[in-house]
């Protein structure tokens, strides 16, 4: 499920997911490190819904984070700085 299902397809990448980012079975799944502006590893799988939820999987830092909030108009800008603020509070 967590696999890229998209292969060689180009251009095939979800508009949302972007260019670091295939696609599984329902989720996207990150393939490439440094080519996405969010943090993660090579992975991470994420999935994000219509009207004010999400979440992401890191299987590398075996973490699971899910955001919910009731303001859809605003979700991509929230949930991606609670991706940088989760992702930056790891200490290895």
């Amino acid at each position: 499920m967590t696999s890229d299902h998209l292969g060689s397809i180009a251009d095939a990448s979800p508009s949302y997911a972007g260019s670091a980012y295939g696609f599984g079975l329902g989720v996207s799944v990150r393939l490439h490190k440094g080519l996405s502006a969010l943090p993660g590893t090579v992975g991470d799988y994420q999935w994000k819904g219509a009207v004010g939820t999400s979440f992401f999987v890191s299987p590398k830092e075996k973490l699971l984070a899910v955001f919910m909030i009731q303001e859809p108009s605003q979700l991509y800008h929230y949930e991606n700085l609670f991706k940088v603020l989760v992702m930056q509070s790891i200490v290895d």
